[in-house]
């Protein structure tokens, strides 16, 4: 936020002053531009916040140590999820505890309830449909889990945090994981595992509420709901733009998106899997909707059939896509589709 908004004043001072300002990004920048417009209310025209953690930086650490809690409380005791010592140590031995859980139907069940509160999908392929096989869907709900969220639970990025925080910010006290687990997008894989595990889903939830619980520093957690926690406060038009598949949890743009009026937002879907899985022709329609609301003051059509179709006029370079986590390259064709996630099981 810093950076950004000194950039905007060099810009004043070495070009001018610009007639209008947008302000996108994706992934953490999503959240970022969102966090921008609310705090430069006077220099920021419109947002456009693509396949962010828009719920903001509190619930997307409270995701992360539900999901570290869990796998601790049910795989690996010795593992820690705050107050890291040795974060680099810590997350190599959550990798090898993750990978023997993937090894056998138990092992999946418990990992499939770890990343269900934090609502990351068992689809994580940008080329391929969701599939069917549970055990495939843990899979690619673990592959992201590793490559993601493994430093914001196990690792630097959750130290980081509590360095800048000055303490903790974020606990989970007064935690009904049953309760999670019933609002979680990802329940019924969750179900399906433990059928096919033979394990009790009551036992393994009934541990969770019995374990330990880890309480959150009152000024750290105060700290980055201020810093990092969007109020859908503002006047500018936001356009969100999510992947259904993306394991940051399209969840996130509702949680948001019922802070805002909702005169001045527009939430856009693709159907895909994966983190920031949309062609850059889909980000430009996305860009497009926003501009023509800055421009005109009124909002263009956002059905799926017109987005699909504006984005189809762009040539095919713009619609190739990287497939980042499974490294595969290929054409996609635009998939805006209508969405209307649940909120996520908590914010906070």
């Amino acid at each position: 936020m810093h950076d950004q908004t000194a950039l905007l004043s060099w810009f004043d001072r070495n070009v001018g002053r610009p007639a209008q300002v947008l302000t996108w990004g994706a992934s953490g920048g999503g959240l970022n531009a969102v966090l921008l417009s609310e705090r430069l209310p006077q220099r920021i025209d419109g947002v456009l916040a693509m396949c962010g953690p828009v719920a903001g930086g509190s619930a997307l650490f409270g995701q992360a140590l539900d999901l570290g809690f869990a796998v601790r409380t049910l795989l690996a005791p010795e593992l820690e999820v705050v107050r890291i010592a040795d974060p680099q140590a810590n997350l190599a031995q959550a990798h090898q505890v993750i990978a023997t859980a993937l090894e056998s139907p138990d092992g999946r069940a418990r990992l499939a309830l770890a990343n269900a509160f934090a609502d990351v999908p068992g689809w994580s392929t940008a080329h391929h449909p969701r599939p069917t096989d549970v055990a495939e869907q843990i899979r690619q709900q673990t592959k992201f889990v590793q490559a993601v969220y493994d430093q914001l639970a196990w690792g630097a990025h959750r130290a980081d945090l509590e360095k800048q925080a000055g303490g903790n910010p974020t606990g989970n006290t007064g935690i009904d994981y049953r309760g999670l687990l019933a609002r979680s997008s990802e329940r019924d894989l969750v179900n399906q595992a433990y059928r096919d595990a033979g394990l009790d889903l009551g036992a393994d939830l009934a541990k969770l509420a019995a374990a330990p619980r880890v309480k959150a520093d009152n000024a750290a957690a105060r700290w980055l709901a201020r810093v990092g926690t969007p109020t859908g406060r503002g006047h500018q038009p936001v356009v969100t733009l999510h992947p259904i598949g993306d394991g940051v949890a399209p969840e996130h743009e509702r949680t948001y998106g019922d802070r805002v009026d909702s005169d001045r937002i527009r939430q856009l879907f693709v159907n895909r899997g994966g983190h920031c899985q949309h062609t850059a022709a889909e980000e430009l329609t996305a860009l497009r909707v926003l501009r023509d609301r800055v421009e005109t003051g009124r909002w263009p059509s956002t059905s799926p059939e017109r987005l699909n179709a504006e984005a189809n006029r762009f040539g095919p370079e713009l619609r190739f896509l990287y497939d980042w986590l499974h490294g595969e390259p290929g054409a996609a064709a635009p998939a805006f589709r209508r969405c209307h996630p649940a909120p996520l099981p908590r914010v906070a």
